[in-house]
């Protein structure tokens, strides 16, 4: 693990420590770049599978049930 001084927002840092429950500013930084590549990594098999799975739901059906 390599170590880099660099000079952060103090008021991001803080929403990050607020919304991922974490307890230092380096394991705010840590969950967000995981959370970064996670998510870069979704769309990007999203995007390979997009158009190739058949639908067989019957979406009026759950536009009903999501009513109720």
């Amino acid at each position: 693990m390599g170590r880099t001084n660099v000079v952060i927002d103090d008021r991001l840092i803080a929403k990050v420590i607020a919304l991922t429950g974490a307890k230092s500013k380096k394991e705010a930084i840590n969950i967000s770049l995981k959370r970064v590549v996670d998510q870069s990594t979704l769309i990007k098999a999203l995007r390979k599978i997009k158009g190739t799975l058949k639908w067989e739901g019957n979406l009026e059906r759950w536009r009903k049930l999501e009513k109720l």
